[in-house]
């Protein structure tokens, strides 16, 4: 049973990181704002694609955040068991409070914002963890028995910096980086053209899910 597992995992962060992906550009295409404005990433959470009565995709991106969180789950658990090294498995516990973050920002959409901000900022704390970790795991594999490409860690590398980046950014705007004003658009006067805070938050999904691709693409199938 093991070992069929450890043969599927990688088809599960393929699917997961693509079901996030989807959802997201589809449900950015679609989104009018309050005032009749179209998304963009350089001013628009990703979050404002979840929020009811906004969002006109709402549901679909919400949902594919939770199935893609939850897929995300086996892929984090074959990948520890895989690089089996004590690095790898902090990752594999991590990781799966990262994915699990991941799916909670699906059920608790932003117009619940305070369960919602909790969620965000488990997934961007336990994210950046878990992707060092797991780095840390690739870099030390034994070159005779080498899993994943030392390559992948160019991702590992630019994610882990977005992360920094960003969670820095909000604690030095905010009393508190847990609070649920950071990701609240509505708590400025006015949206800003271009928003470094977004910005930072685009280059985490797309850093991490290309990271969790180029991963899973290069694992054994």
């Amino acid at each position: 049973m093991k070992s069929e597992f450890l043969d599927l995992y990688p088809f599960f962060g393929i699917a997961g990181s693509i079901s996030i992906i989807m959802t997201a550009f589809v449900a950015a295409l679609f989104y009018v704002g309050r005032k009749q404005e179209r998304f963009s990433m350089l001013n628009h959470f990703i979050s404002e694609l979840g929020e009811q009565g906004v969002s006109r995709l709402a549901p679909i991106f919400n949902g594919g955040l939770i199935v893609g969180g939850v897929t995300l789950v086996p892929f984090i658990m074959g990948l520890g068991l895989s690089l089996d090294s004590i690095w790898a498995k902090l990752g594999l516990l991590t990781g799966i409070g990262a994915a699990l973050g991941c799916a909670a920002v699906g059920i608790f959409p932003m117009n619940n914002l305070a369960p919602h901000a909790k969620a965000a900022f488990t997934f961007f704390r336990l994210g950046l963890v878990t992707i060092l970790l797991f780095g840390i795991a690739i870099f030390v594999q034994p070159a005779s028995n080498r899993i994943v490409p030392l390559g992948a860690n160019i991702f590992g590398a630019l994610a882990v910096l977005s992360y920094a980046a960003f969670l820095i950014l909000v604690t030095r705007k905010t009393t508190s980086h847990e609070t649920a004003e950071a990701l609240n658009p509505e708590a400025i006067a006015e949206r800003p053209r271009v928003w470094l805070l977004v910005i930072f938050e685009w280059a985490i999904f797309l850093t991490t899910h290309l990271w969790f691709l180029g991963v899973a693409l290069t694992l054994p199938m």
